[in-house]
C-alpha cells in the first residue's frame, strides 16, 4: 500500500494547501501589508473623507489599538491644525462588536467602521468591507494606506493616493481635474 513517508508527505502537502487556500487569517479582506504605528490611513465613504493614525497596537491577551482620527464632509481634503475648527477630530480605542455571531474588532469614528486585528506589537491589519473579487459599490468604504506620518502633509485628494474598496480593486484617485 502506501509507505509512512508517502502518507506523511501527502498529509503535509494537504495541510499546506488548506492553510494557503482556506486559512489566510482574513487576508481576503485585508490591506496588502500590515499597518505600523504612526502611519496615516485615509478613508472615504460617500462624501466623508477621513484619516486615522494607529498607535499602541498590541497583540497579547488584550488585542487592541489606540488611534487619532480626523474627518470632514465639506469637500475639503486637508487636516491642518490651523483649520481644526473646520473638521472633526478625536482619539479612540478599538472596540469589539458581534457580526454574524463572531467578534469583530474595529476602528470607529464619524461614518467610518473599519475592521482591525493585531499582527504584532506596533503593527496591525485593517480590512476592507468587500472581499477580493467582489464588486465595489458607490458609498462603500474606500481605504488608502499612505507612507506619511505627519497629518499636516496630507491632502487626501492628492493624485498619489489610491483608494481601494477591496484587495483586488484597482482603486481610484480623488485628484481634482485641471
Amino acid at each position: 500500500m502506501f509507505s509512512n513517508n508517502r502518507i506523511l508527505t501527502l498529509l503535509a502537502v494537504f495541510l499546506i494547501l488548506v492553510y494557503i487556500l482556506g486559512c489566510s487569517g482574513g487576508r481576503d479582506l485585508g490591506v496588502e501589508t500590515p499597518v505600523p504605528d504612526g502611519t496615516i490611513v485615509l478613508v472615504k465613504k460617500g462624501d466623508a473623507l477621513g484619516a486615522f493614525v494607529l498607535k499602541n497596537q498590541v497583540l497579547d491577551s488584550n488585542e487592541a489599538a489606540e488611534y487619532t482620527w480626523y474627518y470632514r464632509t465639506d469637500g475639503q481634503a486637508t487636516f491642518l491644525s490651523d483649520e481644526a475648527h473646520l473638521f472633526q477630530q478625536g482619539e479612540g480605542k478599538t472596540s469589539e462588536v458581534r457580526r454574524s455571531d463572531r467578534p469583530f474588532t474595529h476602528i470607529e469614528f464619524g461614518p467610518f467602521l473599519i475592521g482591525w486585528s493585531g499582527k504584532r506589537k506596533g503593527e496591525g491589519w485593517i480590512y476592507y468591507e468587500r472581499f477580493a473579487g467582489e464588486a465595489v459599490a458607490p458609498g462603500d468604504l474606500l481605504i488608502c494606506v499612505t507612507d506619511e506620518t505627519d497629518i499636516e502633509k496630507i491632502n487626501a485628494k492628492e493624485g498619489r493616493w489610491i483608494y481601494k474598496g477591496s484587495p483586488t480593486d484597482p482603486g481610484i484617485t480623488l485628484a481634482a481635474g485641471p
